[in-house]
């Protein structure tokens, strides 16, 4: 309860700082998990209406999750960088910025370390099919969604699952 209160104090600290200032997220007091995890929830919640701002907070998770004491959870650590670097990718996508997603998807590949049926690895096959899909590659964006939707369903996540089986069923339509 305490480590998400401070979480909260961090956030709200580093969110009444000038946009110019927050690079402050990457000073060592800041190197909190739970801050780094409300700075992804809040870039999904941007998403897709505001791709500039989600793009941000996510920069300021990575940032955060840097300055994460060495050792301290790794795994965890790997897979807030992994979510953050999906919707960096995804908010670049948005704004038709191709190979910048491209690019920050590759890295999301490199510091992916979550099973291969995790919660993060789905969110980078949906985030990829995307990608894929406003590329021209339809059959691999379908092949993406179906895997996503299967992790998705078997990690509880129905929100998630069922916008992934919404897309593929608009892409059957084509």
């Amino acid at each position: 309860m305490a480590a998400r209160l401070e979480a909260h104090l961090l956030f709200q600290e580093l969110m009444s700082l000038a946009a110019d200032r927050r690079q402050a997220a990457r000073e060592s007091r800041f190197g909190n998990l739970d801050l780094a995890d409300l700075l992804v929830r809040e870039s999904r919640c941007a998403q897709p209406e505001q791709p500039r701002q989600s793009e941000e907070l996510a920069e300021l998770a990575l940032a955060v999750a840097d300055r994460v004491s060495p050792g301290a959870a790794e795994g965890r650590v790997n897979d807030l960088k992994a979510l953050s670097l999906c919707l960096v990718a995804n908010a670049r996508r948005l704004r038709g910025d191709w190979a910048g997603a491209e690019e920050v998807l590759r890295a999301a590949g490199r510091v992916l370390t979550a099973p291969p049926d995790s919660y993060e690895r789905a969110f980078y096959c949906q985030t990829l099919a995307w990608l894929r899909e406003e590329q021209g590659c339809v059959q691999e964006a379908v092949s993406l969604l179906w895997r996503a939707a299967r992790v998705f369903r078997d990690v509880g996540a129905q929100e998630e699952q069922r916008a992934c089986l919404g897309r593929l069923g608009a892409l059957s339509g084509r």
